[in-house]
This record gives structure tokens, C-alpha cells and sequence, in this order.
């Protein structure tokens, strides 16, 4: 471009055609970053909140032998580190994504055959690092789709404490549950929330989990195996009272389970009955 073999009004487009396309594709690089670093933002939240809920939480029912509820701690901190990694991925690439448009806005002269090959290096070097950013993005965009559900309208109101089909007489005391889960672990997800998402795998959930300590973690279960029932935290009491934000209690699926019990099974002759029911007591914190 701008040569003397090079001077026809052919190769004057040619010029002006390179700048015009080098913007085409930071245009295009600068959008796909906005989204990518937004996603990345969200993703790092979701990550963080489900990390140190998990994480206070575990801390607390260990102390008190839950096994089954520290478990799903456990799976809530592993997701949380994948959503975590995932989003660290989509970073690494919105910084290289914002060094290559910050090059080409630096680019003139394109009448320069120099800068005209720089251009086109920058171009190739961006629409590859765009495919990366594609792919990467939609791979974030699933685990935040996982981690998170709108909450609905009553939809809690079809699930009842598990007690209530162990022994309604504790049926509103604290409780926890173990068993085969689905899914992944949801985060500041409301009750209705978490039902909703229960009711969205309605071949395979039965009922969910929910814990509120600060943040709020839910966990979809497919079949429940054991629960603990805490008889330990007094209602009206002062530790109540300063506690009254934290909440653990496991629902189940009245369709599901209406007309049967989830009692303690030891002839193993029924789908439904827990392996093991334990009373705790005392309380989780």
C-alpha cells in the first residue's frame, strides 16, 4: 500500500479496506469481551458466595457429626473450585482479547505496508482468540446455568420437611439429609428456587435440600438414604434469635412420597425408607 507499484486506486482501497476491516474485528473482539468480562464477574460472585458458605457451613455440621450434610458441603466447595477455574479461564482470555483492540486502535497509516502486515497478524491473531473466547464463554455460561435457578412462584409449597414423613412430630425442627443427589449445588437460590429446579428434573428429583447461613445453598436429591433431625434448637430462645438467619431443613416431594413413610426400613423390602434417621439433640450452630 502506497508504493510506487503500488499506487493504483486499487491498491488505495486495498489500504483503506485493511483499516476498515482491523476495526470490523476489534469491533467485533471489544463486544464479545464486554460479555465475557460480565460473565466472568457473575461466575466469580456465585463461586465465591458458594465457596464460604460451604466452607462455614461444613466447619459447623462436622462439629456436630453430620456427615451427610458436610458431604454436601464437600460437592458445593468442588463446584464452586470448577466455576472458579472456568471463569479464571474466560479472564486470561478477556486480557488478551483487550491487548489485541488495544493494538489495533494504535494502528494508522495504513498506506504503510508495515503496518498493513501487522494489521492482518493482529486480525488473525484476534478472530482465534475470539473462537477461544466463544467456546470458552459457553462453557462458563453452562456451569452459571447449573449453579443458579429463578426463583417461582409457591412452587416450595408442594414439598413438605422430610420429618413430616418420618415423624411429624419433628417435623419442623432443623433437619438434614443424605442420599444419591443430581444435579449441582445451587446458590442464593430462594426455596422456591431451589423446588423449581427440582420440579425442572421431575424424572429424576424427589426433593432438595436448602441451608441458609448468610448466603443460601440447596441441593437436588434423587433418592434420600439418611437424614438428622436437630431437636436442639430451642425456638424463642436468645442463640435463636441471633441465629435466626441460618436455616437447614430437607423437603421432599408430596407427590412423590404421599401415603408412605420414609421411616428407618431395616427389612430393606421398601423403595422409600431411609437406611438411617438419626435425632441430634442439640443443634448445627
Amino acid at each position: 500500500c502506497g508504493g510506487k507499484a503500488k499506487s493504483s486506486i486499487f491498491s488505495m482501497h486495498m489500504c483503506a479496506s485493511t483499516g476498515a476491516d482491523l476495526k470490523e474485528v476489534s469491533g467485533k473482539a471489544g463486544t464479545l469481551k464486554a460479555s465475557m468480562d460480565a460473565k466472568h464477574k457473575k461466575a466469580t460472585g456465585l463461586a465465591k458466595d458458594m465457596q464460604d458458605t460451604g466452607t462455614t457451613l461444613q466447619k459447623a455440621f462436622g462439629k456436630v457429626g453430620d456427615s451427610g450434610a458436610t458431604g454436601l458441603m464437600q460437592d458445593a466447595k468442588v463446584f464452586a473450585g470448577e466455576m472458579e477455574k472456568q471463569a479464571k479461564a474466560v479472564k486470561a482470555i478477556t486480557d488478551k482479547l483487550g491487548g489485541l483492540i488495544k493494538e489495533a486502535k494504535g494502528m494508522t497509516k495504513f498506506e504503510d505496508p508495515a503496518v498493513v502486515t501487522k494489521a492482518e497478524g493482529n486480525m488473525e491473531a484476534t478472530e482465534e482468540t475470539i473462537a477461544e473466547g466463544v467456546a470458552a464463554e459457553d462453557a462458563l455460561d453452562k456451569l452459571i446455568e447449573l449453579a443458579e435457578e429463578a426463583s417461582v412462584a409457591d412452587a416450595a409449597k408442594q414439598y413438605y420437611p422430610v420429618m413430616y414423613f418420618v415423624d411429624k412430630k419433628y417435623e419442623s425442627v432443623p433437619s438434614t439429609c443424605g442420599g444419591a443427589t443430581v444435579e449441582k449445588p445451587i446458590v442464593q437460590s430462594s426455596k422456591d428456587g431451589c423446588a423449581a429446579a427440582c420440579d425442572a428434573s421431575i424424572h429424576s428429583c424427589v426433593g432438595f435440600q436448602y441451608f441458609e447461613s448468610g448466603s443460601k445453598l440447596c441441593f437436588l436429591f434423587s433418592k434420600f438414604q439418611s437424614a438428622f433431625y436437630y431437636t436442639g434448637c430451642k425456638k424463642g430462645s436468645f442463640l435463636e434469635t441471633m441465629k435466626k438467619e441460618k436455616e437447614a431443613t430437607c423437603y421432599a416431594k408430596l407427590s412423590k412420597f404421599e401415603g408412605t413413610s420414609l421411616k428407618v426400613d431395616k427389612s430393606g423390602k421398601t423403595d422409600f425408607g431411609m437406611k438411617e434417621v438419626t435425632k441430634a439433640d442439640r443443634c448445627f450452630y
